[in-house]
């Protein structure tokens, strides 16, 4: 049964919520499930069965009040770590990302002290249906929303310039009726026209402008529409950034999809699939491929011919016969016994002086490329003091 796969799995089983009031059958189930999957470590299944998030924090709260009552605690030492120590989730870390499918936007009663700093992503398909491939239609609904948005843009301009031109043709055609309504009244002074001529060129100019007024609205609403866009700048209208910024998110969805190593290199101690991450704990150990350098540790009698920049020469014991060239990077301020948890002194209890060791840091240049330099290899360094610029050689002579 699916128990039985879990528990071979590895998996960890914990059920949150209220159980006082179950049939004994379903009880014992779950009691079973978490008896049986307590030892296991690989991945945990937490099951929301019967849960309040709200009846959650009453019995939290209730569970406080009463050893506040028998006096096993002080009522002034209630403060928000113990109210989470009687929760359900009391050990476990909080989560980081909720995911809600189905298209609900809300928590419904789901986690709501936990929740207080996780973030929040809403997704319309089923919670069945939600894998990578979700996250990358995601991206792409996103970028065609934002391509659409691009497009409807440049339909609008285009509106913008028709209009302007249907305004100067509506400017160009009132010049034209008021010159002719001028000429009617100028006939009708002289009594060499009708009165219904007259009304007729008033009602073409009274016509003409309130034409002229809807053209001219209709251009203000496109201003509005198109915003900065008007100057050439896109991608600063408001629906556009709102758009961006929804291409962006979704990108960040699915980059949290996935882990990516900040550098190339080697992975060391890698974690077995379902291992639970928790914040502030390393996963896995990764030894950068490049920028490679080796602890040497000179004698301080040694470190006044040192300055940085003069070649060096490294041999690693892994590798007979086979030499690295590089050049001295940092010499450390300190002795190495400087840096340890108990210092040791410098002499022992006959006062023979004791020879200190300085860290220097030797920074690899070049040497074969098919051989593997791994951490906590040994090796034997060569500097060679009168390498490096004539500067370098002139204070090493010092």
């Amino acid at each position: 049964n699916d128990l039985a796969d879990l528990h071979a799995n590895g998996v960890r089983v914990k059920v949150i919520g209220e159980r006082e009031g179950l049939a004994p059958d379903i009880r014992a189930l779950l009691d079973e499930a978490e008896e049986l999957t307590r030892d296991n470590q690989r991945m945990t299944l937490v099951v929301a069965f019967n849960y309040g998030a709200r009846q959650e924090i009453a019995r939290a709260a209730r569970a406080l009040a009463r050893k506040v009552a028998a006096g096993l605690i002080d009522a002034e030492s209630v403060d928000e770590r113990a109210l989470e120590a009687h929760l359900d989730t009391a050990d476990m870390p909080e989560p980081d990302l909720i995911i809600r499918t189905s298209g609900e936007q809300r928590l419904s009663n789901f986690l709501l002290w936990q929740a207080a700093y996780s973030e929040f992503v809403f997704l319309d398909l089923h919670w069945p249906d939600f894998d990578r491939a979700a996250l990358e239609l995601d991206v792409e609904r996103a970028a065609a929303q934002l391509e659409s948005l691009r497009a409807e843009f440049a339909a609008t301009f285009r509106q913008y310039e028709m209009r302007q031109g249907m305004l100067k043709v509506s400017d160009d055609q009132l010049r034209y009726l008021e010159r002719e309504l001028q000429r009617q009244r100028e006939l009708l002074a002289s009594k060499l026209t009708s009165t219904a001529k007259y009304d007729a060129a008033e009602h073409d100019v009274t016509q003409a402008r309130a034409q002229r007024a809807v053209v001219e609205q209709a251009i203000l609403e496109l201003k509005v529409r198109l915003g900065e866009a008007l100057q050439g700048h896109v991608e600063k209208n408001p629906r556009m950034r709102d758009a961006q910024a929804a291409l962006d998110a979704a990108k960040l969805r699915l980059q949290h999809a996935g882990i990516v190593a900040p550098v190339a290199g080697r992975v060391a101690k890698v974690p077995q699939p379902g291992t639970l991450a928790r914040r502030g704990v390393a996963l896995l150990t990764l030894v950068r491929a490049d920028d490679l350098w080796v602890e040497a540790n000179f004698k301080e009698t040694q470190v006044g011919m040192l300055r940085q920049g003069l070649r060096a020469t490294v041999r690693i014991d892994a590798f007979p016969g086979q030499e690295w060239q590089g050049h001295v990077d940092t010499i450390s301020p300190a002795s190495g016994s400087e840096f340890a948890v108990l210092p040791a002194q410098n002499a022992s209890g006959n006062w023979v002086k004791i020879v200190q060791r300085v860290p220097v840091r030797i920074a690899i240049d070049g040497g074969p490329k098919d051989l593997p330099l791994r951490a906590g290899m040994s090796a034997l360094v060569s500097v060679d003091p009168q390498s490096g610029t004539r500067w370098t050689r002139f204070v090493a002579g010092l």
